[in-house]
């Protein structure tokens, strides 16, 4: 990893259901981890940047869901 930024699954040895069962979960929350962001108290600037990498975090999930 080069940065804190940089995404890595570290789930060496956990049984797929549950990483399935973990994706649906955050899928579902989704809209009130955005709206949580959202409405932090930070500039906004910050807030973009934290919309943003949540945003391509669920897609980054949906896609691997779609995958399966």
């Amino acid at each position: 990893i080069r940065n804190v930024r940089e995404r890595y699954l570290m789930a060496e040895g956990l049984p797929a259901v549950l990483l399935k069962n973990a994706a649906q979960t955050l899928l579902q929350q989704q809209q009130s981890l955005q709206e949580l962001c959202r409405s932090a108290p930070l500039e906004e600037k910050s807030r973009q940047e934290i919309t943003t990498y949540l945003e391509n975090f669920f897609a980054e999930i949906q896609r691997e869901q779609n995958r399966r």
